[in-house]
């Protein structure tokens, strides 16, 4: 009797349920991939890759018990075929198939992801004809858990496949203290925005692994959420082939991590943050590719604040003492390599406008949507 009172049961193996099952079941999988010859990336212990004669010919990555590679035939055929003689495996799909809600799709020209079933189970929040004229009018209870749960719904399409509504999402959550009719319908119009602007992340092939950089957008808007001190700051990277072709490899847009006291604060501390992820994923990258003979994938920025590009190439050090640390920092990363260049460009060419303002270039949108950047 499993449930008897007064009895502690000594396990030969974990049970699913238990609080550690997940991480033994990571461990078993962990082994047997290591076993098939395959690498443990440093920077991120889900995710694994495998060489054949000198090059890259798989990557696998685990999600709970939710599994996804890409690779050659002789991957499949070594560990992947390993892996399902150890494992019990489920449902499998390849070409075109949904993982974690994510519409992926593949051809020989490359990948593509969309999120279009989920955006078209979203429904607008319902609003009565005399209702919509209280645009001032506080929410009700009801009402505030409808918006609530539509906002985390655009919060994460912005996240995962919508790039050109990150903003959005982000000033409608800093709303969410004392909501208001105006809001609602605010959300119904970006969710009616999404509907009407069909978006597929292309991943097309890139050229030569050694001729691979990284080109990072960064921008930033002084004080503008809805508390009238917190700043708005956001980035996009892409990975660009010498073909012209690009990969979107992530986007962030949130508020700034302090109240800052100028617009070049809030520009140094959005690119602050946006070459600490470049630089993570140069490191990624490098590994994965086998490229540390070369040396780390170049990263180059663009921003519009020239004030910013000035303070970053000059001697002279800024009035404001905190902010010497940030633009400090850059200075650094420029002198070692880290960083290859920090590019000034006119606000016309800013990609990252999206993630920072409301009403920003549609741009973005058309580069995600064609995978091809010209500098």
């Amino acid at each position: 009797a499993a449930n008897t009172e007064g009895v502690l049961w000594k396990l030969n193996k974990c049970v699913y349920g238990l609080n550690d099952a997940s991480r033994v079941w990571y461990f078993s999988v962990r082994s047997v991939l290591l076993k098939l010859g395959c690498c443990q990336l440093k920077a991120d212990p889900a995710m694994f890759y495998w060489h054949y004669k000198g090059n890259l010919a798989g990557i696998f990555m685990m999600h709970v018990d939710d599994f996804l590679w890409g690779g050659t035939s002789d991957f499949e055929a070594i560990v992947i075929s390993g892996l399902r003689k150890e494992f019990r495996v489920g449902s499998q799909a390849s070409g075109a198939f949904k993982y974690i809600g994510l519409e992926i799709g593949q051809t020989k020209l490359g990948a593509t992801l969309r999120q279009q079933s989920y955006l078209e189970s979203i429904s607008p929040i319902a609003i009565s004809r005399g209702r919509v004229s209280q645009k001032d009018a506080m929410v009700s209870k009801i009402e505030k858990e409808q918006l609530r749960s539509l906002i985390g719904q655009l919060n994460w399409l912005g996240r995962q496949t919508r790039p050109d509504v990150s903003f959005d999402a982000l000033e409608l959550s800093t709303k969410m203290n004392d909501p208001k009719v105006e809001d609602i319908k605010r959300a119904n119009k970006v969710l009616a925005k999404l509907k009407m602007q069909v978006c597929v992340l292309k991943f097309p092939v890139l050229s030569d692994p050694r001729h691979l950089k990284l080109i990072v957008y960064s921008d930033a808007s002084y004080a503008n959420l809805c508390d009238g001190v917190s700043s708005a700051g956001g980035f996009i990277i892409f990975l660009l082939g010498n073909n012209g072709k690009c990969c979107p490899l992530v986007w962030e847009t949130k508020k700034i991590r302090r109240v800052v006291k100028s617009t070049l604060a809030a520009e140094t501390l959005s690119l602050v943050e946006a070459v600490d992820m470049a630089f993570y994923i140069s490191q990624i990258l490098t590994e994965i590719l086998g490229l540390g003979d070369l040396g780390n994938i170049p990263i180059e920025c663009h921003i519009d604040n020239k004030s910013l590009w000035e303070n970053v190439h000059s001697t002279k050090s800024v009035n404001e003492k905190r902010l010497r640390i940030d633009i400090a920092s850059l200075k650094q990363m420029l002198d070692r390599g880290e960083i290859t260049k920090i590019k000034w460009v006119d606000s016309s060419y800013q990609l990252s406008d999206c993630f920072t303002k409301r009403g920003a270039s549609s741009q973005l949108l058309d580069i995600v949507n064609e995978g091809r950047l010209f500098l």
